[in-house]
């Protein structure tokens, strides 16, 4: 199973939350691998395939329940998984001012 970020912290399922990127962001991708830097704090993430392709789903028209059936498609992870690595990774990128939540 492919974790998509490592967590420590139990989190409520929300599945109706929209996500959008932060223009300002610049996403520049390495392989398997993509950097995110966001000017306007200078912080800096570097996320795997699945954070690739989680930020593509960011597009403030996917909701959180439609990215993890995206995730459960693509990937070899189970629900649970895919849930509890989708909410640590978006949180995080959501703090950071990577990404903006709408309910």
């Amino acid at each position: 199973m492919k974790r998509i970020y490592s967590h420590s912290k139990r989190r409520s399922w929300v599945k109706d939350c929209v996500f959008k990127k932060n223009k300002e962001v610049i996403f520049r991708q390495e392989g398997d691998e993509a950097i995110l830097f966001n000017p306007e704090t200078s912080d800096i993430v570097v996320i795997n395939s699945i954070g690739c392709f989680i930020w593509s789903k960011c597009d403030g028209k996917n909701t959180s329940g439609d990215i993890v059936k995206n995730i459960l498609e693509e990937f070899e992870t189970t629900e649970e998984i895919a849930k509890k690595d989708f909410q640590k990774f978006i949180s995080d990128l959501e703090k950071m001012g990577f990404i903006k939540k709408y309910n």
